[in-house]
């Protein structure tokens, strides 16, 4: 009698369907790069930076092509659920894999529950406390201060998961019909605000700021003057345009640029892979770095660089400084100059762009976790999928539960400034693991002859690639280190990218243990699709 062999994978098939089209994929990668989240981040560094805003443009896109490259290589060869994940275990070792890809699900859903937390007051808190202003409304600036107040963010916060977690359980066809209309609203008013920008002049946005905060504080005054003049008394100065200060405004932008990760993720659910992937490894990555530059210089020309550089310096260091009842991202200070109507169409899909990104983020994770299991990293349990909706329901769930309890832990004890410098420690996490080791991958992968000849770019293109991967990798790495205007080089930031990393490791090392040798079995294969 034979002796029964080990079981390989969780099962012979993974039972999804593919559904996704590339336009589908396009959108999904711009939902979770979360975009307005992500330029008006971008926007109140970029001036505490400084730099060449026309070499640090280039570099990116350097950046782009590079991984681009790299992910669409991988991407064709073996589009399965987990993206970087089957890459990277099945050509490095099965621990990096699973550590650089449970990293970025993971703080995929830490952005859950910052989001829920920025929904309600750089959001809604934001929005009603203009409307407060503008059309002079006790009602309103009550309602504004309600919700950025510690119970209305707590009880809305609450709401925002629930109903982010309904849309991603129901099923994929619905989420893609619902991406499809809300990626339309998004990219318009993406539009309108870049267009704002333009056409605003630098004497409009001054009369019309310093009328705005004369209102709101009930006293005349040249704020627009003394926002500068209290920045310098409290230690800012304008950074110059030197080399350092261009590779860290480059550091900034390619750590969002490197979108190709998160397209990747889906592949095992993706029709016509090949234009998929070129969607959401080029298309997706040079949109988004043309909004974030578009942004920045268009912001810096209407606002003023020095007055820009100083109040985002207030935001950071003395926020109870700025005379204005909402933090003064950019949206928020291109409002006091645009008619009131396009000020809260602004508002308001930014704020819907924060709940919209939830769903997107919760199957990412989700994703993840069905392919850790699918190769008995995890219980089987995660990679059982809904009869009715052929997806990881169980999965999605406990995504939606770890992102309530993160709410909670994230909302009690931090403001909501300090949650915006947060980004910088997970980017940095993000460019240590994953992002470093699929350029080193991208090297490697020679000596793995049955999945280099699946490459459908290979030998000295590829290789290069990796290279400048890398290297503009470690240069990013190397800034978020050095340069303390991130806010990653701290104590406690580096302690959080540190205990991330090893606690991951020591979660694959303990399923190691418990599955035994059998467990390697599965990376010396392919996942079947």
């Amino acid at each position: 009698m034979e002796d029964k062999k080990p079981a390989i994978f969780a099962r012979n098939a993974t039972g999804l369907v593919r559904e996704i089209s590339p336009i589908g994929m396009f959108f999904f990668v711009i939902a979770v790069l979360g975009i307005f989240f992500d330029t008006y981040y971008a926007d109140s560094l970029a001036p505490l930076l400084g730099g060449n805003i026309g070499g640090a443009f280039l570099l990116c896109l350097v950046s782009i092509g590079a991984f681009s490259v790299v992910y669409y290589s991988f991407n064709v060869a073996m589009p399965r659920s987990g993206g970087d994940y089957v890459y990277v275990s099945r050509v490095l070792h099965p621990s990096l894999g699973f550590v650089g890809n449970i990293l970025i699900g993971f703080f995929l859903i830490v952005y859950v529950s910052v989001n829920a937390v920025e929904f309600n007051t750089t959001g809604l808190g934001a929005l009603f406390s203009y409307l407060g202003v503008t059309q002079n409304s006790s009602f309103w600036t009550n309602v504004g201060s309600f919700a950025s107040s510690q119970t209305g963010t707590i009880i809305l916060g609450i709401i925002f998961i629930g109903l982010a977690s309904t849309v991603a359980i129901s099923s994929l066809r619905l989420y893609l019909k619902i991406q499809r209309i809300s990626l339309y609203i998004i990219l318009f008013t993406v539009a309108l605000f870049l267009a704002s920008l333009a056409f605003t002049s630098h004497a409009n946005f001054v009369s019309s700021f310093n009328s705005f905060t004369s209102k709101y504080t009930g006293s005349q005054a040249d704020y627009y003057s003394n926002v500068t003049a209290t920045a310098t008394d409290q230690g800012w100065a304008a950074p110059g345009g030197s080399l350092f200060a261009t590779l860290s405004l480059f550091t900034l932008i390619s750590s969002f640029a490197i979108v190709q990760t998160n397209g990747a993720q889906l592949l095992g659910e993706t029709r016509n892979v090949k234009r998929a992937a070129l969607w959401a490894n080029v298309g997706a990555a040079v949109f988004f770095v043309i909004v974030i530059f578009l942004s920045i210089i268009l912001s810096s020309n209407v606002f003023g660089s020095n007055f820009y550089g100083g109040i985002n310096y207030l935001l950071y260091t003395a926020p109870s400084r700025v005379p204005l009842p909402f933090l003064p991202y950019t949206d928020s200070l291109i409002a006091v100059a645009v008619n009131p109507v396009i000020a809260v169409i602004i508002f308001a899909v930014s704020a819907y762009s924060l709940f919209f990104f939830t769903p997107a983020a919760y199957m990412y994770f989700s994703r993840g976790l069905f392919a850790y299991s699918f190769d008995r990293i995890f219980p089987k349990w995660f990679s059982d999928l809904s009869p009715r909706t052929n997806s990881p329901l169980k999965a999605t769930v406990v995504a939606s539960i770890i992102s309530l309890i993160l709410f909670f832990a994230i909302e009690l004890p931090f403001t909501t400034a300090y949650i915006y410098l947060f980004t910088s420690i997970i980017t940095l996490v993000w460019d240590m693991v994953p992002y470093l080791m699929m350029g080193i991958a991208a090297i490697v992968v020679l000596k793995r002859r049955a999945i280099y000849q699946l490459l459908p770019i290979k030998g000295a293109e590829l290789v290069i690639a990796g290279v400048v991967a890398i290297a503009l990798d470690l240069t990013a790495i190397y800034f978020y280190l050095t340069n303390s205007a991130f806010g990653a080089n701290t104590r406690a930031g580096l302690i959080i990218a540190a205990s991330s990393i090893i606690a991951c490791f020591v979660i694959y090392a303990i399923s190691r243990l418990i599955r035994g040798p059998s467990l390697s079995l599965s990376f010396k294969e392919i996942p079947p699709e």
